[in-house]
């Protein structure tokens, strides 16, 4: 028996009859078996249409989660098979396929949330972006990250980070380009109150530090003065014992030295605490996570910066270019002579701080001015620092302003 004449009789034996009930188990064992041989032969939307099916029966059943997994399921096989027949032109069953992977995938993402099982739901979403990508739907794929970082951002603020600039890649290839700016300026925004956060955790966690310290040199100080009160209660000491004394006296200022400096340290830090948020840090002090924040940071107000002059908001572009700087010179280093910036934007390759600023303030006055060679000569010197995306901007702004590249 083939494998479709073999679908169409479990198909059958689902229905109703008088007096008998469906064999709900068996079924299910059947669809998963047939399923399995749908996609070794990579044919995945009978094997969508098996996951389905199973996830019909554990409803019958009652059995709500497992509905959920196969309907989750059954989306994902869909899309597969839209994706594989987008390779192929004109294909008539494209679109029906990419709405029902679509349906299901939407249907199962939905029941994850209102049964409080966020992972599973942006595990969905984030399925339904990448499909949509790949596949050249960009608009909507942008849509699908958003909703998967809003399901991540209370739990996962990096990964929701992430997905956030996953959406406005997205977002410049719809060439939606005003809205991947207010994208990007509220990422902006997260990762401002992020970073705060975590820097006050880590100011928080050495004063702690700090206190523990001070705490072990008053024990240490009891101890030792119990010790020599022990030893002038014999009377008369020893010259062994007279060493002793003199030791524990020493080891007394010692220690009471050591307390007044972490005081004075702890004071210090007190004061300073709610100034703190990116300055006052050196690179080995920080954490892995304010680092990739500060990095992601500096990367979204170059992106926002080219946008800006994309859509001919100048004025805008110079208040980013305005941060920009602020940022780029918050944590130099007086003694540094060259200081570089190394960071994703420039993958493996370094650029001076000075020399970064003063090119990016050449292309805006370059743009303003319509001085077409001069701006191409700074973008193209430019563009080994960039990221892809970013060149992609830097092209369309030539285009916009009637400009040619060589």
């Amino acid at each position: 028996m083939s494998d479709l004449a073999q679908l169409n009789k479990t198909f059958q034996s689902l229905k109703k009859r008088f007096m008998r009930k469906p064999k709900y188990n068996q079924a299910i064992e059947d669809f998963l078996s047939l399923r399995d041989k749908f996609k070794a032969k990579k044919d995945y939307s009978y094997a969508g249409l098996c996951s389905a099916s199973i996830s019909k029966c554990y409803n019958s059943l009652g059995d709500q989660l497992h509905q959920a997994a196969y309907l989750s399921e059954a989306g994902g096989d869909f899309l597969r098979e839209n994706i594989e027949l987008t390779k192929s032109l004109n294909y008539p069953n494209l679109y029906n396929n990419q709405t029902a992977g679509m349906l299901y995938s939407l249907q199962s993402a939905y029941f994850y949330k209102q049964k409080n099982f966020p992972i599973l739901a942006a595990n969905t979403y984030y399925q339904l972006a990448l499909s949509m990508r790949s596949v050249g739907e960009f608009s909507q794929s942008s849509l699908f990250f958003e909703q998967t970082a809003l399901l991540v951002k209370n739990d996962n603020p990096t990964l929701f980070v992430f997905l956030l600039k996953q959406s406005v890649d997205c977002l410049i290839d719809s060439q939606n380009y005003s809205k991947a700016c207010k994208t990007i300026n509220y990422l902006l925004k997260f990762i401002l109150t992020i970073v705060s956060q975590l820097s006050s955790l880590n100011n928080f966690l050495s004063l702690k530090r700090k206190i523990e310290g001070k705490i072990q040199a008053k024990t240490k100080i009891e101890f030792i003065e119990g010790k020599k009160k022990k030893i002038e209660r014999k009377g008369k000491q020893t010259e062994e014992e007279k060493k002793k004394a003199k030791k524990i006296e020493e080891e007394k200022k010692k220690a009471k030295q050591i307390e007044d400096e972490m005081m004075i340290e702890l004071e210090q830090d007190i004061l300073e605490q709610k100034k703190r948020i990116f300055s006052n840090f050196s690179q080995e002090k920080k954490s892995e996570d304010i680092i990739y924040f500060e990095q992601v940071g500096l990367d979204s107000r170059v992106t926002l910066f080219l946008l800006y002059l994309l859509l001919h908001r100048y004025p805008v572009a110079t208040n980013v270019l305005a941060e920009l700087q602020e940022i780029l010179y918050k944590d130099s280093n007086e003694q540094e002579k060259e200081p570089s910036l190394s960071c994703r934007l420039f993958d493996q390759n370094y650029l001076s701080k000075d020399d970064f600023f003063s090119l990016f303030s050449e292309i805006l006055i370059s743009i303003q001015q319509s001085d077409r060679t001069n701006f191409q000569s700074i973008s193209l010197e430019l563009r080994p620092f960039l990221s892809s995306k970013q060149n992609k901007i830097i092209d369309l702004i030539f285009r916009a302003n009637r400009m040619l590249l060589f």
